[in-house]
């Protein structure tokens, strides 16, 4: 155990209801790019089907290309927008609500 250490990544998701969702996921910037993230969620999807969640969902910026990239390559699509939900300055940015199909036969984590 090093004292110094940082976590390299995190995830917290809740489960009910036969759903999923990722309240907030990030990756350190040093392990970008290393496919932790793609880890995270699997990790995520595994646990929330063995609670008996069907779905995945989470939000996420349309100015953050790379998590939607991340989550694209992963399997969620898009099934809702929330116009003008973030605040980034004098500007606002509208939120992806996307949506994984833990039960879809085609689902691979």
């Amino acid at each position: 155990d090093d004292p110094d250490a940082v976590p390299a990544g995190l995830v917290l998701a809740r489960v009910g209801g036969g759903e999923a969702e990722i309240l907030s996921i990030g990756v350190a910037p040093p392990a970008r790019g290393t496919g932790l993230g793609h880890r995270l969620l699997n990790a995520v999807a595994i646990h929330a089907a063995a609670a008996g969640a069907g779905s995945l969902f989470l939000e996420v910026a349309e100015d953050n290309l790379p998590a939607l990239g991340l989550y694209e390559r992963f399997g969620f699509y898009t099934v809702g927008i929330r116009p003008a939900y973030y605040a980034r300055g004098a500007s606002r940015i509208s939120a992806r609500t996307l949506k994984f199909d833990i039960s879809s036969p085609a689902a691979a984590p």
